[in-house]
């Protein structure tokens, strides 16, 4: 059986690698004014999803609430992410992932070290960066 917070984490888990970042959709062609990859780099504090500040609501796991996540792009291309989150009324439990990215034109991908590939749209305004796949919006702000 499982505990609280193994569910939790696994719970997390899947908010972090199929839902909070991005999932495999359609993308527009790249855009000729789209942010060169270099200007990506750097440490990105999510502050809302879907226009809603932190703590949200997942946008893609019922009863699951988004604390805070942040996202660092490194120069080489690693990548890490960190999503702290809870499930109704349990404590907050945190969750890592990372492996590498690369951008092309207006599409960041996010290649974590467990093979899944996430791909969404992205637009960079001063120290802003806003990240969109179908219906959901994360925005971010560079720490």
């Amino acid at each position: 059986m499982r505990t609280a917070p193994m569910r939790i984490a696994l719970a997390l888990l899947l908010v972090a690698v199929s839902g909070c970042m991005g999932m495999q959709a359609s993308y527009p062609a790249a855009s000729a004014s789209a942010a060169p990859a270099s200007a990506l780099v750097g440490i990105w504090r999510v502050t809302a999803v879907n226009g809603q500040p932190l703590p949200a609501a997942s946008p893609m796991e019922s009863n699951v609430t988004v604390e805070r996540s942040s996202l660092m792009l490194q120069a080489n291309h690693n990548y890490a992410l960190s999503i702290t989150a809870h499930a109704g009324s349990e404590s907050p439990a945190e969750v890592n992932q990372n492996g590498t990215w690369s951008a092309s034109g207006n599409v960041l991908t996010l290649n974590a070290s467990t093979s899944r590939v996430t791909r969404f749209t992205y637009s960079l305004a001063a120290n802003t960066l806003t990240l969109r796949e179908d219906a959901v919006t994360y925005t971010l702000e560079r720490s």
